[in-house]
């Protein structure tokens, strides 16, 4: 079990059940700013950093929009192994709440994402392979 990322000093979860999710969500905007200013690294936004066009807007600057789909039961099946990290996730039916997380969000993914890769049925190396792939074959991408 990984242990919950940390941001200023506290995990998400603590963060959530303190402030609440939007200030979560601006913690995580300002993190976003913050963590733009390398080259040539991976960033794993959170589900609903899509939501907020100012994450989109910074994240096209300087890179390429990954969007990792699964199904909802793969999703769950992968976030049931976290034990409590993600707090939308914390309800008595979260494959439901997945579900209408997907469908709320979807439209947000297709307007962000470069390209979309779908991990249902890939492995961690198969999905990492993928996206070398495809990003190099994205225009003015080189690793």
């Amino acid at each position: 079990m990984k242990p919950s990322k940390k941001i200023a000093g506290k995990t998400i979860p603590d963060i959530f059940q303190m402030t609440g999710k939007f200030i979560s969500a601006s913690w995580k905007l300002k993190q976003s700013g913050r963590r733009l200013k390398g080259e040539k690294q991976v960033i794993a936004c959170g589900g609903g950093a899509v939501l907020n066009t100012i994450n989109i807007d910074r994240l096209r600057v300087t890179g390429v929009i990954i969007n990792l789909i699964a199904k909802p039961k793969i999703i769950l099946k992968r976030t049931a192994r976290e034990n409590g990290s993600r707090p939308l996730l914390n309800v008595e039916q979260p494959l439901e709440r997945i579900k209408e997380l997907k469908k709320f969000r979807k439209p947000f993914y297709d307007r962000a994402a470069d390209i979309t890769i779908n991990t249902s049925k890939l492995s961690i190396d198969i999905t990492a392979d993928k996206i070398i792939d495809r990003l190099k074959k994205y225009e003015g991408f080189n690793l």
